[in-house]
C-alpha cells in the first residue's frame, strides 16, 4: 500500500488505479487500438476487426499453431445492438447468425462469453 500512496502523490489520486482479485475488468477503458496493435507486431495486418465494436474488444487470443485473433465481450456486443436499436431477442439472433456464425478464414474474430 505505500507503493500505491507514493504513486498517487507523484502522479495524483486519480491516475492511480490498484487492479486486484476484485477489480471488475469490464468497467477499465479499453487500451486496445488495431492500429497499434499490428504495428507493435502483436496482430497479422489480415486480422479481421468488427468496425465499431472496437470497446468491445477484451483482448487477444492466441493458441499453439493458430492465428491471433481479438476477443469481443459477448455482451457489451449484444449491448451495442440493443443500444442501436435492436430488441434483445433481434440482437441475439443477429449476433449468433451474422458475427459468431460468420467464418471469414483464419483470422475470424472470437467472442467471449464470461460466467
Amino acid at each position: 500500500m505505500e507503493l500505491v500512496n507514493t504513486l498517487k502523490a507523484v502522479f495524483g489520486e486519480d491516475k492511480v488505479m490498484v487492479i486486484d482479485e476484485k477489480t471488475d475488468f469490464s468497467k477499465l477503458p479499453n487500451p486496445f487500438k488495431f492500429q497499434n496493435l499490428i504495428d507493435d507486431g502483436l496482430l497479422d495486418p489480415e486480422t479481421i476487426k468488427m468496425d465499431g465494436y472496437d470497446d468491445c474488444i477484451v483482448g487477444i487470443v492466441e493458441g499453439f499453431g493458430s492465428t491471433r485473433l481479438l476477443c469481443y465481450d459477448k455482451v457489451k456486443v449484444l449491448e451495442r445492438l440493443v443500444k442501436d436499436g435492436m430488441a434483445y431477442g433481434e440482437a441475439l439472433e443477429y449476433y449468433e447468425f451474422n458475427m459468431l456464425g460468420a467464418f471469414v478464414g483464419e483470422s475470424t474474430p472470437c467472442f467471449l462469453d464470461k460466467f
